[in-house]
């Protein structure tokens, strides 16, 4: 059962909800006056002679006004309880029978119903039309047919019932909450109804349950890995008696144990819901539901699956296609101008100039084909791909792509206009070739019926202008023989058409100028953002500004290729001198914290910044902004701490900082930190403030200590952490006016070691050989990666067919580099590698990196991060 549709759940939704209702005031009030109106109708009618009731006598003079109804209720009940007890008036009743008998006291009852009365049958109606709604709903939202079926059992596979078990075969479907189990030794996989494939390791068991569009996996106990399925609508979900995991398109596996669960990602994203909170993991991610349940390496945990090498097999083969693809196709010509950028409107906040890549991607799929032939593991994850898909053939498609592209001119322009407050996207290309109206239209009419967007409609000029602005849904493609355009807004293409002629404005704004520039010196991916526009329309509160960064104008940012070699360039300007944490980034000088980093470093982010000082300052503006009483707070911690922050803390420290992960990941990350400080023995005294003021808050349990020892003239300081159930450790000393940090004292006596020798990254000739060309002698920041010589240590870890995936994908591997630079009123990034050092090459480094072995001194209780 979907784990969403709990009817008793909602039966005590309904119930509570009746529970708080409350009779209305006025209607109370107003029942109240109706019954005092009716006693004092009662007290005017009544008879004077009878004012009261005294004896039999009076009993009997009113016999007959009581059997002819004639008598208030009352009265009535007053002369029926004399009755009772006297036996001479009963005998006198009798006598006097032949009038009308009295009502009922209920029938002499106000005919006005209680309000109570109402709202009890109006809720129940509420709880009878809600229970048959769900039955209804939940009955209609069940399709029917088979939920899985069996593809492959290694040992055996059970249906299991209340009324006992039988064994599948290869090809037996399964039905809706019906139950499979894998005993002892056994193993089997399921293909489920929406394309997911399901792998059962020994003495697991689940069953399949759908409601509309999405399916859920109960799974009851054991250890099952899920290839989900790529979907347009719905979600997969695997529940257990901890978590709910939900998923689409991606490769998971969830453990569920006597003790607790355990989920591990291997591809894609899964959101977790587990004790009322929600977890979203990454590839190597784990989440454990228990603290007894431990985290274990990626690779233990699906070590039984036949499938375990087979995802590392694919990423060496797509990393090695990806490189190919690089070398041996030839993309585009830079453009030195923009025939279509002047036809804009002048509203246009995002603009995107495209180059067209017809050519490009046949030449593509050239390659992928043939690489299709030359590697098996390729072509069986392409051959399944294939068999799951709904779609046209992707090569049909690239195809159709090409002789599209062959329609229009050298580049395809995106933009997005704010108009009346709203966004008016419009995409527009010039036409090269005659017959294009018609070309679109024979596509359309070759795709399959369930593909075509009914909202699709391809016009002339003429059929354009005399459509009306009626709402719809769906976009409109304007051919016309020199342009062709398209939006789904009407009027954004209607005005686009009238003002083809004289240009719609863009071109002499200083957003489109600033692009323009970029066409000049050549131009291959193009994108920019109006930032100070799109502000315009945002209410901006005080704390944001004094940020800095409410004061953005532009964004902008290029790829292209020089000479082979790819250029990226990106730049953020503002209006006027940066100010804020805008202006924390400093201009490009020398980082002496780089000659602490070996040459054979993994990655390095570093950068230098405004002194310490300074930017707390910010921060203190920025929170003073938002919370008035920020000064008092800081102050009360200061008093508390025993220690000033930015005198004691902050101004001892300089604007430099360098984090690296230098040398082997095993058994401990060989992380190390590198900050400049201006006062060392000031930082250490507030440093040993701190950890007395940690252990004097906590008691008798003494959760911090700090070592000391002398070593060739340095202090080496060791930092001891324990909660009773975990230790950690980070050692330092200070040096040349640097503060250098690691996991151990060996790690912090290496990098000292480095810099002492002068063989340091810094110095590295294939590290200089990564910067960017430019006119700048420094750079402000800069993030390197060189995975491949620091995952050399794991491949002892790997299994065979792992270690040729590690090999094959060291081979392809590259460094890279992105380098920023800080400018009085900008802040400009360069790199030299495709998309700014994100190659999927790198990604497959590091996703094998954390299936092999996750960093132990990340895992926590509960849920233990694997990232690097």
């Amino acid at each position: 059962m979907d784990y969403q549709e709990n009817p008793k759940q909602k039966l005590e939704q309904a119930v509570a909800a009746i529970r708080q209702e409350r009779p209305d005031i006025n209607g109370m009030n107003a029942a109240g006056e109706r019954v005092w109106q009716q006693l004092a109708s009662e007290q005017n009618g009544r008879d004077p002679q009878l004012d009261s009731i005294r004896g039999c006598n009076d009993v009997r003079a009113l016999l007959r006004l009581q059997q002819s109804g004639t008598l208030s209720p009352a009265r009535v009940l007053l002369i029926q309880d004399h009755l009772h007890e006297c036996p001479a008036c009963r005998r006198e009743a009798e006598k006097t029978k032949g009038a009308a008998a009295p009502a009922p006291w209920k029938q002499e009852l106000p005919k006005a119903k209680p309000q109570h009365f109402r709202w009890m049958m109006a809720a129940a109606a509420v709880i009878v039309l809600a229970a048959a709604t769900y039955v209804i709903q939940d009955r209609m939202a069940v399709p029917g047919g088979s939920r899985a079926r069996v593809e492959q059992v290694n040992g055996t596979l059970y249906l299991v019932s209340l009324t006992g078990e039988r064994p599948l075969r290869v090809g037996d479907e399964i039905g809706e909450g019906q139950s499979v189990r894998t005993p002892s030794e056994s193993r089997a996989m399921l293909r489920l109804r929406d394309g997911s494939l399901v792998e059962m390791n020994e003495r697991a068991q689940f069953s399949v349950g759908i409601r509309r569009q999405n399916t859920t996996i109960q799974l009851e106990r054991g250890n099952i890995i899920v290839e989900a399925a790529k979907r347009r609508t719905g979600h997969l979900y695997v529940a257990d008696r901890d978590c709910v995991v939900s998923v689409t398109g991606t490769v998971f596996s969830v453990n569920s144990g006597m003790k607790g669960s355990r989920v591990s990602v291997i591809e894609g994203e899964v959101r977790v819901v587990e004790s009322g909170t929600t977890q979203i993991l990454h590839p190597g991610d784990q989440l454990s539901t228990s603290a007894s349940v431990g985290a274990v390496p990626l690779q233990q945990e699906i070590s039984w699956s036949q499938n375990a090498d087979k995802h590392m097999a694919l990423l060496a083969e797509l990393v090695h296609l990806q490189n190919k693809v690089q070398q041996n196709v030839h993309l585009p010509g830079l453009r030195y101008e923009s025939k279509l950028l002047p036809l804009l409107p002048q509203s246009t906040v995002l603009y995107a100039g495209v180059p067209n890549y017809a050519d490009a991607i046949q030449q593509a799929d050239q390659l992928f084909q043939q690489e299709l032939q030359e590697s098996a593991v390729l072509r069986e994850w392409w051959q399944q791909a294939q068999s799951h898909r709904n779609g046209p053939n992707l090569e049909d498609l690239l195809q159709k792509l090409h002789d599209l592209g062959q329609y229009v001119g050298n580049e395809i322009v995106f933009s997005v206009g704010i108009t009346a407050g709203h966004p008016s996207p419009l995409v527009v290309a010039q036409v090269q070739k005659q017959g294009l109206k018609e070309f679109i239209v024979q596509l359309l009419a070759q795709a399959p019926h369930k593909d075509r967007d009914p909202g699709l409609e391809i016009l002339d000029p003429q059929e354009l202008m005399s459509r009306h602005s009626a709402s719809r849904e769906g976009m409109l493609i304007l051919v016309r023989p020199d342009f062709v355009a398209a939006s789904p807004d009407l009027s954004t293409l209607q005005n686009f058409n009238a003002h083809l002629n004289d240009g719609g404005g863009f071109s002499s704004t200083g957003f489109a100028m600033r692009l323009q520039q970029a066409y000049s010196s050549g131009a291959g991916l193009l994108f920019g953002a109006d930032l100070q526009e799109m502000e315009k329309r945002q209410n901006i509160n005080h704390a944001f500004q004094q940020s800095g960064f409410a004061d953005l104008k532009y964004l902008i940012a290029e790829r292209k290729d020089v000479a082979g070699q790819t250029v990226n360039r990106a730049e953020l300007t503002f209006n006027g001198r940066r100010h804020g944490i805008a202006s924390w980034l400093a201009a490009p000088a020398p980082m002496g914290g780089l000659d602490f980093v070996s040459p054979t470093a993994g990655a390095v982010v570093a950068g230098v910044f405004k002194n310490a000082g300074a930017e707390f300052d910010d921060l203190l503006n920025i929170a003073s902004a938002a919370d008035s009483d920020f000064g008092i707070g800081l102050a009360d911690a200061e008093v508390k701490a025993k220690i000033r922050f930015k005198e004691d803390l902050a101004n001892t420290l300089g604007g430099e900082l360098v984090v690296a992960l230098d040398g082997p990941i095993l058994p401990v990350p060989s992380w190390k930190v590198i900050a400049e400080v201006y006062d060392p023995v000031r930082l250490q005294q507030t440093f040993e403030q701190l950890v007395a003021d940690v252990n004097e808050k906590a008691g008798q349990t003494r959760v911090l200590s700090l070592d000391k020892q002398e070593e060739d003239g340095l202090t080496y300081y060791a930092l001891h952490f324990s909660d009773g159930q975990k230790a950690a450790e980070v050692d330092y000393t200070f040096t040349d006016g640097y503060l250098v940090l690691g996991p151990s004292r060996a790690m912090v006596m290496e990098a000292v070691q480095i810099h002492q020798s002068g063989n340091s990254l810094a110095q590295s000739g294939a590290f200089h050989a990564l910067l960017p060309a430019d006119h700048y002698a420094n750079v402000s920041a800069l993030a390197y990666q060189n995975l491949a010589p620091v995952l050399g240590p794991i491949a002892q870890q790997l299994t065979p067919s792992q270690l040729q995936s590690w090999q094959a994908l060291a081979a392809e591997t590259k460094p890279s580099i992105v380098c920023a630079y800080g400018e009085e009123d900008a802040i400009r990034v360069a790199s030299n590698s495709r998309f700014f050092g994100l190659d999927l090459n790198t990604l497959a480094l590091s996703a094998l990196l954390k299936l092999s072995h996750p960093p132990a001194s990340k895992q926590m209780n509960g849920i233990q991060p694997m990232r690097n």
